[in-house]
């Protein structure tokens, strides 16, 4: 009953704003579908699997009329479609009176909706290219990534990768770009457990990320962008987790290329672990260069130590292949990925991925 009168509730309020903004609305989506065949290491070789990594569904919209000046309140509100996975993974596990063996879960395949964004936007709030966000946002730095290597079908990017940075949370954010476009700037207020989790305490994360684009005003060296990230906050009233990203990307219509440094710290606050590592691509546009379709290459490289003051513990990742756009809403990819790992005895893991990616 309570949901029903919820549900009523909720339409009747959006009824109601529709009727007196007069809303422009749209809505879209974007699937991204795998295959993957594992190389190696030898006890997971020959293994393969289709999957379904991502599914997402937006309804985005502005409340206001499209010719009014000054502010303007829009909205985003996006589901994600994920595979759940290593929920009670099988296998044997060490207990305090001995081992335990444990079936795989049976939720393990399903498919679960999250939200990933719900959020009330005000443009143009007091000056010119400044927006509020409230509500479930992105966060400023792997969104942002994100945009600028247009790979997100690939995979993940490399602070999100190695779980250390998200790319949504509840919270407030500020997000202000420079009429002249030579800087733009996002700083953001959240829970700082991420989009999965809810909030474990009374602590908030602070986040900011500053982009100068010093030769904004030249064609030729437009594309060149300093890139600057920092975010701090508390796990618990000891425990800390800080990181600091520093990059540098180079776009044009032949190339995307971008460097990053990503620092770490996490733990007790009186001695965090450190960690720390770099990570690089490029993607060579081949249509541009060929002039003849929409194709190219993407080559990507990641380097992590998750503690410096440990040896043997660090991992690196190479990604390469090709990737083709269809129409400009389907393309497919083909990727090889090889993991390597410093500690001994520790087998690399390589795989040949198909990607493909559509849009509605």
């Amino acid at each position: 009953m309570n949901r029903r009168i919820l549900s009523v509730t909720l339409i009747f309020l959006v009824s109601i704003c529709l009727t007196t903004f007069s809303a422009s609305i749209k809505w879209g989506g974007k699937v991204y579908f795998d295959y993957n065949y594992k190389l190696s290491p030898d006890d997971v070789k020959g293994e393969n699997a289709f999957s379904l990594k991502r599914a997402y569904l937006t309804v985005k919209g502005e409340l206001t009329k499209k010719d009014k000046e000054g502010l303007k309140v829009k909205f985003k509100v996006t589901t994600d479609l994920k595979e759940l996975s290593d929920l009670g993974k099988s296998g044997t596990y060490e207990a305090t009176d001995g081992k335990v063996e444990i079936g795989s879960s049976k939720f393990n395949g399903f498919y679960m909706r999250f939200l990933k964004y719900a959020y009330l936007e005000l443009d143009n709030l007091f000056v010119k290219n400044l927006k509020f966000r409230i509500g479930q946002n992105s966060l400023p730095w792997v969104g942002y990534e994100e945009h600028i290597s247009g790979m997100r079908w690939w995979g993940s990017v490399f602070p999100d990768r190695e779980k250390k940075l998200s790319s949504t949370d509840r919270g407030i954010s500020l997000i202000y770009k420079c009429p002249a476009g030579y800087f733009d700037t996002h700083i953001s207020y959240v829970n700082g457990e991420g989009y999965h989790h809810p909030e474990k305490n009374e602590y908030k994360d602070i986040m900011g990320r500053l982009t100068l684009t010093p030769f904004a005003k030249n064609e030729n060296l437009k594309g060149l962008q300093l890139h600057f990230y920092y975010g701090t906050g508390k796990v618990d009233s000891e425990k800390i987790r800080n990181r600091l990203i520093g990059a540098i990307s180079f776009k044009s219509k032949y190339f995307v290329l971008m460097g990053e440094y990503l620092g770490t710290e996490d733990g007790l606050d009186s001695d965090p672990i450190k960690g720390e590592g770099f990570a690089g691509f490029i993607r060579i546009n081949m249509g541009e260069i060929s002039q003849k379709g929409n194709w190219g290459f993407f080559i990507r490289y990641d380097n992590f130590d998750p503690n410096t003051d440990l040896k043997e513990d660090a991992h690196s990742r190479f990604i390469v292949g090709p990737y083709f756009y269809v129409t400009k809403k389907a393309a497919f990819g083909i990727e090889y990925s090889n993991t390597s790992y410093e500690q001994s005895g520790k087998d690399s893991e390589s795989a040949i991925y198909l990607h493909t990616l559509f849009k509605f």
